[in-house]
């Protein structure tokens, strides 16, 4: 089923959870919550996960959150001196067979890629969203690489078996940019759904969506991995996102789907007025119910 939602008059948003550790703080501990908690490594990206009850291998699906650009995994579920997590909040809901998988970025500075687009630090940069020139394309393949290895190796478990429709993928800001990536540039196979929260389109999605240039059918297929019309995406952004402005992303993203020919693999389409660039309660809500629809 698809739905496109423009919500009018409620607000509930959060401001941006920065990264609750450095590299001179010790990791936090995880709660004693009755949910099962594990630490490991894979591909460089230190993760977490929890699944919902006291058996850590009790299961069916998986879902991968991606970190805002310099945040940590450790935003989703610790609190910060200033703001109470989404999961200590009880944002996630109903846990049962599900298992959350918070990594953290293996680059430095804890990003997913490095942006070079125009600021006020360089004016004679005029690269923006939409230009090329505006990212390190290396690093953004290089942080592909790291979550295909996180996919694969979730995948690889007995609870998944081979399984992807059974892996979702999701993010916030950069991790939303490299989530719709890794759908669409990266893997050459669909997930359960992916998941993008307040993230511009990184190339070469923004250059098959490009609004200002005429649509190349060939080409963006030719420059996409998969574009299968079993993906299941769902899109939400704020309204007045001061990042990624909220018409161009839109504009641009539809624009991807209609190039590929499969707009109707954009299942959810929410534009939240009020929301800058951040998260909500009712956001996460709408999150869980699309997993629980498309597992």
């Amino acid at each position: 089923m698809k739905s496109s939602i423009t919500f009018v008059g409620l607000l509930l948003a959060v401001p941006f959870l920065a990264s609750a550790a450095s590299s001179n703080k010790p990791p936090p501990t995880p709660p004693n919550d009755g949910n099962s908690w594990q630490n490991y490594t894979v591909s460089g990206l230190d993760s977490y996960s929890v699944t919902g009850g006291g058996d850590p291998y009790d299961y069916e699906t998986v879902v991968i959150m991606l970190h805002g650009g310099g945040g940590s995994g450790y935003e989703w579920w610790v609190d910060t001196f200033k703001n109470p997590s989404p999961y200590t909040q009880g944002w996630f809901g109903d846990m049962t067979g599900l298992k959350y998988v918070f990594p953290t970025s293996a680059l430095d500075g804890n990003v997913w890629y490095d942006s070079i687009k125009n600021s006020d630090d360089d004016p004679s940069n005029a690269c923006g969203l939409l230009d090329d020139c505006a990212y390190d394309l290396d690093s953004i393949k290089e942080s592909a690489s790291d979550i295909a290895e996180l996919i694969e190796h979730e995948m690889s478990q007995p609870q998944i078996n081979g399984n992807s429709k059974k892996v979702f993928l999701a993010g916030f800001s950069q991790g939303a940019q490299m989530t719709s990536y890794m759908q669409i540039a990266k893997l050459d196979y669909p997930l359960g759904g992916a998941i993008v929260m307040d993230g511009f389109p990184l190339p070469p999605l923004s250059d098959m969506g490009n609004p200002l240039i005429p649509a190349d059918p060939a080409g963006a297929r030719e420059n996409a991995t998969y574009y299968g019309d079993d993906m299941n995406f769902m899109i939400w952004h704020g309204e007045l996102d001061q990042i990624f402005p909220c018409d161009l992303t839109e504009e641009t993203y539809a624009g991807v789907f209609e190039v590929l020919g499969v707009p109707e693999t954009l299942r959810v389409n929410v534009t939240f007025p009020g929301q800058y660039h951040t998260y909500n309660e009712i956001e996460f809500s709408r999150i869980v119910e699309f997993i629980r629809e498309y597992e």
